[in-house]
């Protein structure tokens, strides 16, 4: 009998001990091992009273390139990159339109220097094009990435499993609140939900209003998203009459 509760016991410690598994997350990838990315952005908007699904398609390369006081510099390129929607002739005018300037996009670097907790903390600055003409051609062809960089942000504390942690900042993309749980965590991944509000500027008069909900799982030895897991939905409005948006995002 007393083998049987010393078995139990040390069960039941164990259990206790993995359930209460705590992880403190940190922001350190490869320097120069990039990382690649097919990002798949569907936007429905309402145009003269009708929705309108634009689907934009780009395949990114991340590449950390070095790391200094805690802050990774990370160079961002746009390998490949298609605009479509539902009509044909639309598609053939988009495809058109991308041929003069495909060349300057997959030319340009964005640049972003990121902490230890995940965070975008400096820039975007842009290398190959100037600064003016980089964001107009960011607004216009990738939106989900300008975005999705306001996504991702850790406490500096350990958490565990069922954890919650609250985010809210303004930066140069928009105004962010997140509240982020800790939902798994295995051997190499670690999965997070995340849901909250975004105001994000599109034009001087016209933001988005957006609702996000999403789920995105992270490297435990690097902190880098794994390619393939960030699934992201946001509704809202424009500021505008028949305004109604909605953007699914996965990368």
């Amino acid at each position: 009998m007393k083998r049987f509760i010393t078995s139990f016991l040390v069960c039941c410690w164990l259990f206790l001990s993995f359930a209460q598994e705590k992880v403190t997350y940190r922001f350190s990838p490869k320097i120069g091992q990039p990382t690649l990315y097919t990002m798949t952005t569907v936007i429905e908007m309402n145009l003269l009273g009708q929705p309108v699904p634009f689907t934009y398609k780009a395949k990114l390369k991340n590449t950390p390139t070095s790391k200094q006081n805690g802050l990774t510099t990370f160079s961002t390129q746009i390998e490949d990159l298609s605009m479509t929607t539902t009509d044909a002739d639309t598609n053939k005018a988009l495809e058109q339109a991308l041929l003069s300037t495909k060349a300057t996009i997959t030319a340009m670097r964005t640049i972003t220097r990121v902490d230890e907790q995940g965070n975008v903390v400096e820039g975007p600055f842009y290398e190959g094009i100037g600064t003016e003409k980089a964001k107009f051609l960011m607004a216009q062809t990738k939106p989900g990435l300008e975005i999705t960089n306001g996504m991702k942000s850790f406490p500096k504390h350990a958490v565990a499993v069922g954890d919650t942690w609250t985010v809210e900042r303004e930066t140069s993309n928009g105004q962010v609140k997140l509240k982020y749980k800790l939902e798994k965590l295995d051997a190499n991944a670690m999965t997070v939900s995340f849901a909250g509000t975004m105001v994000y500027p599109i034009q001087e008069n016209m933001k988005f209003n957006l609702q996000v909900e999403g789920v995105n799982q992270f490297e435990r030895a690097t902190g880098i998203s794994i390619p393939g897991t960030m699934k992201v939905k946001m509704t809202g409005d424009t500021d505008t009459k028949d305004g109604n948006i909605t953007i699914n995002i996965t990368m």
